[in-house]
């Protein structure tokens, strides 16, 4: 069979098998017209009698239209259902699709695709993150077997539309790159931790406020690690938050949560995340960090310093509240601790590996 031009431009820009639906377009909704095709050659005649045409983006098995059957993800989408275009794109889309008089479908598609293990979790962040930066609409484009309207055949839901290519610009995209131009939106102090349920007195208090902002900052810089870094930031993280739920600085059941989330900003797989976070953690913990080096300046000091939840020196700064810092506990300048240093360095020697 002849397919339609538009159509035949289209299904080349995405390599692999196709799955079609169809849907009857017309209010009354003929099921005789709702069909899951793995061949285009029934698409123009279901058309003719008032189906709707669509494909399913990624690519599937062959054997069905769940988000089981997806083998691959080809491409990151948004579909603008009223919404208008930007005047100006972050990223360039791959195609640019009228799927009806005034609404668009816009793509993104990857240079090789995404294998599995699949992860439809991180996918649909992923989409929603693309949404709310384009400013299309967040809901409509969640789902790994997700189908869109098919370029080549009549839109019928109201005058008859025939959707169609508005531009193709051939450009390929690598999934860092998505994820650059769309960033996931990154959970901060307070939002990230714990209620505070109880503060000891002394020198712990001062313990404890530290480990909070180190976990913090860690959890922080963790959902920024790019591709290709992510495994070693969660390997780093883990290990580090380890040594302060060991020293007795936080609870594991505050902790792990938040380091999860922080990971799957990234887009970590669940698999990927949960065997390297209990390794970390385990590790780390059998390295407790009693934090002796954290504390105030001696007595009759307006100013106190503190070494950064990574280690890094920081400032002396003013007292909030004006008051004379209890004595006997004096910051030592250790930027970390010799077993952070002995576990980075084992990251190093077997490629961030473990």
């Amino acid at each position: 069979m002849i397919l339609p031009a538009e159509t035949a431009a289209f299904l080349a820009q995405f390599a692999g098998r196709h799955t079609f639906q169809t849907f009857d377009d017309r209010p009354n909704k003929d099921a005789r017209l709702s069909r899951i095709l793995h061949s285009p050659a029934e698409l123009p005649a279901l058309n003719r009698q008032g189906a709707g045409v669509f494909v399913m983006v990624n690519e599937g098995d062959g054997a069905g239209r769940k988000n089981g059957n997806v083998t691959h993800i080809r491409a990151y989408y948004a579909d603008f259902d009223g919404q208008p275009l930007p005047a100006r794109w972050s990223l360039e889309p791959s195609l640019l699709v009228e799927s009806s008089q005034g609404k668009f479908h816009a793509y993104w598609i990857l240079e090789n695709g995404e294998a599995p293990p699949l992860d439809g979790a991180a996918f649909n962040a992923q989409q929603e993150a693309l949404a709310h930066a384009v400013g299309s609409c967040p809901d409509d484009c969640k789902g790994l077997s997700r189908v869109m309207r098919l370029p080549g055949f009549l839109h019928q839901k109201g005058d008859p539309f025939m959707t169609r290519i508005l531009s193709n610009t051939g450009r390929r995209y690598t999934l860092a790159q998505v994820r650059a131009a769309f960033p996931l939106p990154v959970r901060r102090h307070p939002d990230l931790l714990p209620p505070l349920l109880s503060v000891p007195t002394g020198a712990n208090s001062v313990r404890r406020k530290y480990a909070l902002a180190a976990l913090t900052r860690i959890c922080d810089e963790l959902a920024q690690a790019g591709e290709g870094e992510r495994n070693n930031h969660l390997n780093g993280a883990g290990f580090r938050v380890g040594q302060l739920i060991g020293g007795g600085h936080l609870e594991s059941e505050e902790a792990q949560p938040v380091l999860w989330q922080a990971a799957a900003a990234t887009g970590l797989p669940d698999s990927e995340i949960g065997s390297t976070l209990t390794r970390a953690l385990r590790d780390g913990t059998t390295s407790p960090d009693p934090l002796t080096h954290v504390g105030l300046w001696p007595a009759n000091s307006t100013t106190h310093r503190t070494v950064s939840p990574t280690g890094e020196r920081t400032a002396p700064y003013i007292s909030p509240s004006h008051q004379t810092p209890r004595s006997g506990a004096v910051v030592e300048d250790n930027p970390e601790t010799l077993a952070l240093r002995k576990y980075r360095a084992k990251l190093r020697k077997f490629g961030g590996v473990l």
